[in-house]
């Protein structure tokens, strides 16, 4: 996992995992700073220093090592004028230097010592309009100048990744500056775009990560009663501009990011959601797929983990856990009639556990699924015929099939790296009964996945890979796969004959006969049945006091637990009473299939005399 660092209004600035055993619960996030929560960022490649800051720039280097925070706002000099920070004061961390970091009023500031000494590296960006500077006056009755009233600030920053020396700068009253030279000289090119109505808050610009010519650029005008979507293009530093607004985008716009990957793929937050463009902002479809319409204020991609995280006023972070379909489609694709995705091997997790308990007020967040996935799209709606999805192992043994994505467009069908939990007989042992909890992995390796359409057939290939946090050789992760497979079966096949025993012994009491020999061959039947079921299982007590001495059931069970929460090789002894359980277990399935001729015998007897037979379900219809 990796951690995701933000700002809660009114209540600091944190940072947590993206995954976490069991769920991510509030005791997964750590505060780095107080306040009201802004910007919050990690350094880029010391993993202890957060840079975080609370309203009106109150800018902070916090040190996960000893929890101290150092304030490293920057001060005006002697002379200089009274720096206005905006509400929400915006921090950029360079993409060329690890040390650099920026941060603006309406001056904008670059230090390269992590915030100990700063230089001065602009003008005014603003407009300086004295007019919009009335903060200490406003309030009406009683004075309201919390640093939320300033206006005439610097916004948003950008530098661009191919070239250190081009940074961008946006202002809350409508300038969109950009120096070629590091900050000597600056030029407003917001007077270049058209139709972009003056005083419009610059809320997000976006350097492109494949041009330094290119960037994108967010304005939101709604402070003025302006609600329209503002987003543009420049493909030349700013001269000129393409306006990529659509009727489909609803809301005005907060952020804009180009994917690292694919420049064609585009994301936009708005005010009333995520809207993604597969042709660099010339058409757009709205995201909701488990995304509420509200406010989307900054979206990260992360270069390792193919992931999109998502930040929302009001309703917290989401992750899209793999933008790799996106990046991957065409206008090859779009054509054909069904075409996979290549996604990154899936992983099969170790399993870990989370807190035992928790208290009032605990909230769990949503890991990453644990399944692998196939990803593949379909040009129309899958509407008539058969459509079947299996999967193979590499000895072309049918291990899966799966209910298939039949939508026109993007299908995500999961497939479960763990058995479901085996059907057991019942128990009143309490650690029988949490036995099985933690089910069988499927081996590491490639499987074939195959679609069949109609008449048409699409195949492809998935990969499985253990755990990269696994210290255990292949050999040892076999010998635990193939143990607590035989107890996972043996745990299905005792589950089955129990309640086929119990079908028998129900069945034979049913029959009503005037023949006393049968009749009592039937009670006899019956009763041994009865008891010989009931040896096979603990059925004293409550599930705590007075519990009975465990039979085969729960013998089966408590070694399946031990032996499923350690993925490495089982020990001597537990491989020792696996062994022994499987013998013991051979004898039970005997026994059954001399009651079965019992059974069959009794049946040639009771249709002799046109009465009903004794039934009892079949291993298929049991475990379905």
């Amino acid at each position: 996992p990796y951690n995701v660092y933000g700002g809660l209004q009114d209540n600091g600035s944190w940072f947590g995992p993206s995954q976490s055993a069991g769920g991510i619960t509030n005791s997964d996030w750590f505060l780095s700073n107080w306040g009201d929560g802004f910007y919050s960022f990690r350094h880029p490649t010391d993993a202890n220093i957060i840079y975080s800051e609370s309203q009106g720039g109150n800018l902070v280097r916090y040190d996960k090592r000893d929890g101290q925070s150092k304030d490293i706002k920057p001060l005006p000099r002697e002379g200089e004028p009274k720096y206005r920070f905006n509400w929400n004061t915006p921090i950029h961390l360079s993409p060329t230097n690890a040390e650099r970091i920026y941060v603006g009023a309406q001056f904008l500031f670059r230090s390269e010592d992590r915030g100990n000494s700063w230089t001065r590296i602009s003008p005014d960006l603003t407009t300086n309009d004295t007019s919009r500077q009335r903060q200490f006056q406003s309030g009406g009755l009683s004075l309201d100048n919390s640093t939320a009233e300033n206006n005439t600030t610097i916004y948003t920053i950008a530098e661009s990744a191919h070239d250190s020396l081009v940074i961008w700068v946006g202002t809350d009253d409508g300038n969109l500056q950009v120096t070629e030279d590091g900050g000597n000289q600056w030029k407003n090119v917001a007077l270049n775009i058209s139709g972009l109505p003056a005083f419009t808050w610059c809320t997000h610009i976006e350097p492109s990560p494949f041009d330094r010519h290119v960037a994108f650029v967010t304005f939101d005008g709604h402070r003025q009663g302006d609600k329209s979507t503002y987003v543009w293009m420049t493909m030349d530093l700013g001269k000129n501009w393409t306006a990529l607004s659509s009727p489909i985008v609803k809301g005005y716009a907060h952020v804009i990011r180009q994917d690292i990957v694919n420049p064609n793929l585009l994301f936009l937050g708005t005010e009333f959601g995520l809207y993604i463009s597969l042709d660099q902002g010339k058409s757009w479809k709205r995201f909701d797929n488990n995304l509420p319409g509200v406010a989307v204020r900054s979206l990260a991609i992360h270069p390792q983990e193919h992931a999109l995280v998502i930040a929302t006023h009001g309703r917290g972070i989401y992750i899209v856990d793999d933008i790799t379909p996106l990046r991957q489609i065409d206008s090859g694709m779009l054509s054909s009639t069904l075409t996979f995705f290549d996604l990154p091997d899936a992983v099969i997790k170790m399993p870990r556990s989370g807190l035992p308990f928790g208290g009032a007020g605990n909230f769990t967040g949503e890991n990453p699924s644990q399944s692998a996935l196939i990803a593949y799209y379909m040009k129309s709606r899958h509407t008539f015929g058969r459509m079947r999805l299996e999967v193979f192992d590499e000895e072309g043994k049918l291990i899966k099939e799966l209910p298939p994505g039949k939508s026109g467009g993007i299908n995500l069908v999961e497939l479960p790296l763990r058995l479901p939990p085996p059907k057991a007989a019942p128990t009143k042992n309490r650690m029988a009964l949490a036995g099985s909890i933690i089910t069988p992995a499927l081996l590491e390796g490639s499987y074939l996945v195959r679609i069949t359409k109609g008449k048409e057939t699409f195949e492809h290939q998935i990969s499985l890979q253990p755990d990269p946090k696994s210290v255990y050789t292949v050999a040892d992760r076999k010998m635990q796969q193939k143990t607590l497979s035989s107890l996972y079966d043996m745990t299905n096949q005792l589950g089955y004959i129990y309640y086929a025993l119990e079908d028998m012994h129900v069945g034979a009491k049913k029959v009503e006969t005037i023949d006393q020999n049968l009749g009592r061959e039937l009670e006899d039947f019956s009763a041994e049945v009865e008891k010989y079921k009931g040896s096979l299982v603990s059925l004293e007590g409550d599930f705590y006091v007075a519990e009975g001495e465990a039979a085969l059931r729960e013998e089966i069970s408590t070694l399946y637990y031990s032996i499923s929460t350690f993925p490495g090789r089982p020990s001597e002894r537990q491989s020792g009473k696996a062994a022994k359980l499987q013998r013991d277990f051979l004898e039970v399935e005997e026994k059954f299939k001399s009651f079965e001729q019992d059974a069959f015998r009794i049946n040639d007897l009771l249709q002799s005399a046109q009465l009903t037979p004794i039934t009892w379900r079949s291993y298929a219809d049991y475990i379905k």
